[in-house]
């Protein structure tokens, strides 16, 4: 256990009240405060807004909330001196002291980092709980150890959520465009490395580990290296779009052992925040890639989208196929997906000649009867391990073919 301050806690209630002598002619007094009650309940109401503040300032390497709540306690701890929520001989010091103890505890949750102006925050509210106390010869917000490392051989994600966040908002040329195009290559990189080392940890065999090296395959075949440097639009669109794919199978991964959801989770965000960063609105001054072909034709994009939904009904397919849970609503739903990717098979009359508007309509409501029942028996299903990702699959197909029914002529 990390050692702590030893500082005993004075005018604790478990200690023994003495008598105090009282004489006819005077009145006990109590003992003065290190400071009067009216300047604490000041300085407290201004501790609890700092640590209100702070609590809602995201850590670069969020992994349980933990550090959040602790900073919260301590916020809400202060309130109660304020509004005289205390025994009376409970001291100004002694909240101090449990507050510091918690903002302590809040810097050693592991996994949980701390962003630089959750840091200035805390660094505001240090003197002000200071000035509350005798002892002025230590930091109270120090821990006296490192934060500890999380298990599993998984190392935390390293960007911060705000930091990209900043950087999109003033993205606003070629080179800025690639610049937060590599921050993203490189982010993908290390969660496809985190989530090898997750998978390291878990039962070969089992279905999350089944579905966490799939999606670290498909990571893989990414063309990731484009994004390095000389990246066109194209090249960040392929990989945005190659993204989708994995991150449906890690998102189902994450349901499957409450031991590892959290860091798994952890991954997934983090995957994420970077594949954002490559959408087509951010990269828009990225050059195009130099080619004399004209643009695609609204046939040549049906053609195309009804390959690319053929493929992803082939994944639900084979996540339904590994999945053992038997009931007459889980057979239906997977005899219907079933369905589907035969009717997606009968769009393409061969590789050149684009399917009809009516057909690829009629496989869109078809597949929405079977997300419809999929959703279902998702909800009625405790534990399921697949379901929520081949329930994602099968709408991102809903939406890749609805987006090129759209763009044929009527």
């Amino acid at each position: 256990m990390t050692e702590v301050s030893t500082r005993p806690r004075k005018g604790a209630t478990t200690v023994a009240k003495t008598a105090t002598p009282v004489t006819s002619s005077a009145t006990p007094v109590a003992a003065p405060a290190p400071v009067e009650d009216h300047a604490a309940e000041i300085a407290y109401a201004e501790v609890a807004e700092l640590l209100d503040q702070a609590a809602a300032e995201e850590g670069p390497e969020v992994y349980s909330g933990e550090s959040e709540r602790l900073l919260r306690m301590g916020a809400t701890l202060a309130r109660k001196f304020v509004i005289g929520d205390r025994d009376h001989e409970e001291s100004a010091e002694n909240f101090a002291y449990d507050i510091a103890a918690l903002v302590r505890a809040s810097r050693l949750v592991p996994g949980d980092g701390e962003s630089k102006k959750r840091a200035e925050l805390l660094e505001q509210c240090e003197p002000i709980l200071r000035s509350l106390v005798d002892d002025k010869s230590e930091s109270m917000f120090k821990p006296l150890a490192a934060r500890p490392r999380l298990d599993n051989h998984w190392a935390p994600p390293t960007m911060a959520a705000k930091v990209v966040g900043e950087m999109r908002q003033h993205v606003r040329n070629a080179e800025e465009c690639q610049a937060l195009a590599r921050i993203a290559m490189t982010e993908i990189c290390e969660a496809i490395s985190n989530a090898k080392g997750l998978a390291s940890g878990m039962e070969p065999g089992s279905d999350q580990h089944a579905l966490v090296l799939h999606a670290v395959a498909l990571l893989e075949a990414l063309p990731l290296r484009a994004l390095n440097v000389g990246t066109t639009q194209e090249d960040a669109e392929a990989v945005y779009e190659g993204m989708l794919l994995p991150l449906a199978v890690l998102r189902g991964a994450v349901a499957c052992d409450a031991q590892t959801n959290g860091a798994l989770a952890a991954v997934v965000r983090q995957a994420d925040i970077a594949n954002s960063s490559l959408d087509s609105v951010l990269m828009q001054h990225l050059p195009h890639a130099e080619s004399e072909d004209a643009p695609p034709t609204p046939d040549e994009n049906a053609i195309a989208a009804a390959e690319n939904v053929q493929c992803l009904l082939q994944q639900v397919e084979a996540l339904l196929d590994q999945e053992s849970y038997s009931s007459d609503a889980f057979y239906g739903c997977r005899r219907l997906v079933q369905q589907d990717k035969e009717q997606a098979d009968a769009l393409m009359v061969d590789a050149h000649t684009p399917p009809t508007r009516d057909a690829m309509s009629d496989l869109t409501c078809s597949m929405g009867v079977s997300l419809a029942v999929l959703k279902k028996v998702n909800d009625d299903t405790t534990g399921n391990l697949v379901l929520h990702s081949a329930e994602t699959l099968l709408g991102l197909a809903i939406d890749r073919l609805d987006a090129a029914v759209s763009a044929m002529p009527c």
